[in-house]
């Protein structure tokens, strides 16, 4: 016996996906201004850095460093997800898990609405 029924393709309204849309670029705007501003504490990257510095002052400046690269790591990170989160946008593929392609709950978008991955597979991720 033949199936008949067509499968019912899901798509957010278009006043959802737009003010997501917007969530997105604004967050991706102040990821890079943040990122661009870490240049300036980052002490590895001041042009009057001194090469004869104390063993205290090498030891302050590898530890801003760190600092400086550990939250520049993070940041590009998200900025990454949303970079990603906005291609799903354009090619209509907003909403649907990248490992099972299920849909994602929409309460879990609502709390994060740059989720890429369903609950059930976030959480296979993280074991």
């Amino acid at each position: 016996m033949k199936n008949n029924m067509k499968k019912t393709i899901f798509t957010f309204p278009l006043t959802v996906l737009k003010s997501i849309q917007d969530f997105a670029l604004s967050r991706r705007q102040d990821l890079q201004k943040k990122i661009k501003e870490l240049d300036h504490e980052d002490p590895f990257k001041d042009s009057d850095r001194s090469i004869f510095n104390s063993p205290d002052d090498d030891i302050k400046e590898q530890v801003d460093h760190e600092r400086v690269d550990a939250i520049r790591k993070e940041l590009e990170v998200n900025l990454e997800e949303t970079n990603k989160a906005l291609e799903k946008i354009k090619n209509g593929k907003y909403g649907f898990c990248e490992k099972c392609n299920s849909l994602i709950d929409t309460a879990r978008l609502e709390v994060f609405p740059l989720a890429r991955f369903c609950l059930k597979c976030e959480k296979k991720n993280n074991k």
